[in-house]
């Protein structure tokens, strides 16, 4: 449920601006967005690979596992701070390349958008630390929760602003989930690790 919710919400972006902007803007949109997501891949994959990290450690002492999450964490943050913060920054120099002038008014969606998936991208290691030990329940509530309200944002608001509107509603979505998955990961104990 987490995995579809986090997923979703990129796509179902795209579909309200298509909705509520004329063709010309949706075409710009489009090329931010086809530029934006390979990064949120990077991020689910590095996500795939904690998993197993963790549920290895959750036998051992609950310190143990907590200590080694925090430092992933801390990890992550500096090394998707600096990806994605080089991505927003060359943002236009890259839709340059790869569609040419013409597309350079997508610039500002494209990076709006990768700060996004900047929080989605920094989650990774809380929501596979929170799956390792036996919290998919509330990683999945959490972000049905975000996409619901994303979804809802992007309804109230995509008629009156466009593309902006639902860039409103992908951002309250992607951050307000990855904010509490995050918080959530820092502050739960595994329940069922015996402390050393």
């Amino acid at each position: 449920v987490a995995l579809l919710a986090t997923g979703g919400l990129l796509p179902v972006t795209m579909v309200f601006v298509r909705a509520f902007e004329t063709s010309q803007v949706a075409g710009l949109f489009a090329a931010g967005l086809s530029l934006a997501t390979p990064a949120n891949l990077v991020a689910q994959s590095v996500n795939q690979v904690l998993i197993p990290h963790f549920a290895r450690m959750r036998e051992g002492a609950a310190h143990l596992i907590r200590r080694s999450h925090s430092r992933v964490f801390l990890v992550t943050l500096v090394g998707f701070s600096v990806f994605f913060g080089a991505l927003t920054l060359l943002a236009p120099w890259i839709l340059r390349v790869f569609y040419g002038d013409q597309y350079l008014g997508g610039a500002l969606s494209m990076q709006l958008m990768l700060i996004a998936v900047f929080f989605m991208s920094v989650m990774s290691a809380p929501a596979a630390y929170l799956v390792a030990i036996g919290r998919q329940g509330l990683y999945a509530k959490i972000w049905l929760v975000a996409t619901i309200l994303g979804t809802l944002v992007m309804l109230v608001a995509s008629p009156l602003a466009g593309q902006w509107g639902a860039i409103a509603g992908f951002m309250v979505g992607a951050c307000g989930g990855s904010i509490a998955v995050i918080v959530c990961g820092l502050s739960i104990a595994p329940a069922s690790s015996a402390d050393a």
